[in-house]
């Protein structure tokens, strides 16, 4: 043979003697691989799919078939239960939407009297300004009643006095914002 791959020529190769070979002994050509069998991960080895898919057999489908419908049922019924979830939630928040703009609707006249005197009685904004986010706190369902303390109390209830409200209004003032009990 040659070193050179430019004296390459196929010609120096005899192939009839290895045709001839391939042709009479069958030593040359590889038998078949056999059949591999692969078990999943966490899969133990002995689940009814793999027995239905190789052996095929009636009870074996029947199991299939049944472990099918009850996976099936099990499915529906989940999503029927996430359905009415969501349901319910949905009737909970429109409930607790139409409370918060029933609560608005209460307040308004309130928030809009404490607003105006506000801007005009700058020493004691922050006092409003506590009032208006217990309204709107109460407004949005996140409290019943505030309790403070009786300083406080007194506080809140002279900026409250002095401005003009109806007597429903520091009715539903002074039942919203009462003083904490002492224990």
């Amino acid at each position: 043979m040659c070193n050179n791959f430019d004296d390459f020529d196929i010609n120096d190769f005899d192939f009839s003697e290895i045709n001839d070979n391939n042709n009479n002994n069958s030593d040359y050509v590889r038998p078949p691989d056999k059949p591999i069998r692969e078990i999943l991960n966490g899969s133990n080895g002995y689940n009814n799919y793999s027995n239905h898919f190789e052996n095929n057999t009636f009870e074996d489908s029947t199991i299939f078939d049944k472990e099918l419908e009850q996976c099936l049922r099990d499915s529906e019924l989940s999503f029927l239960n996430e359905e009415k979830k969501q349901h319910e939630y949905e009737e909970e928040r429109k409930r607790c939407d139409l409370i918060v703009k029933e609560r608005k609707l209460i307040c308004e006249s309130i928030r809009r009297k404490l607003e105006k005197v506000k801007g005009h009685d700058i020493a004691n904004k922050v006092t409003y300004e506590t009032i208006l986010s217990i309204i709107e706190m109460w407004e949005l369902c996140q409290l019943e009643y505030f309790e403070t303390e009786k300083d406080s109390y007194k506080t809140i209830f002279n900026i409250i006095t002095s401005i003009r409200m109806t007597k429903d209004e520091y009715k539903f003032l002074n039942n919203l914002i009462l003083i904490k009990k002492e224990k």
